[in-house]
């Protein structure tokens, strides 16, 4: 694991993580063919272990999006992370409310640069989740507390606190 004295900050004060639906959990790689309507979409890349990491070392999960909560509880349902996520929410301020938290005890993990200002006008720390370093520079423009390219990042963090 690579020193990341922002990203370490960031995770260490978080008593709530919340994930952005687009590019945390539903994969939006542009890299990959166009997915078919009759299959959804695949989770990013070591999500299962990110929630799981997040249980075990006492914090809740969020998912905000967009989109209807009865659409991103079916997703999280068809790759077996429903029981995973505590709340499904369309705002941090929501998500927050239903957790029952500040928006600063929470933690924003988005590819959205714009998802990235709302949460500095909520006060809630943010990493940046990155496909590109050009989606690096966007996100670190918008104000990321830190970036990262894997969810594998998040994990290992969460699990080193757990542990250690």
């Amino acid at each position: 694991m690579t020193p990341d004295p922002a990203l370490d900050a960031v995770i260490r004060d978080a008593r709530h993580l919340l994930f952005a639906f687009d590019g945390p959990i539903r994969s939006m790689d542009k890299a990959k063919p166009a997915y078919s309507t009759s299959a959804p979409a695949p989770t990013s890349a070591h999500l299962h272990e990110t929630l799981a990491a997040c249980h075990e070392s006492g914090r809740s999960a969020a998912v905000i999006s967009a989109s209807a909560p009865t659409e991103v509880r079916h997703y999280l349902d068809t790759h077996d992370l429903l029981t995973q996520v505590k709340v499904v929410a369309a705002s941090i301020g929501e998500a927050a409310n239903s957790l029952e938290a500040s928006p600063v005890d929470c933690l924003l993990i988005t590819s959205s640069p714009a998802d990235i200002e709302d949460a500095q006008v909520a006060g809630t720390p943010t990493i940046g989740y990155a496909r590109t370093p050009d989606d690096d520079a966007h996100l670190v423009d918008a104000g990321a507390s830190a970036v990262i390219y894997s969810l594998a990042d998040v994990a290992l963090r969460l699990r080193a606190r757990t542990s250690g």
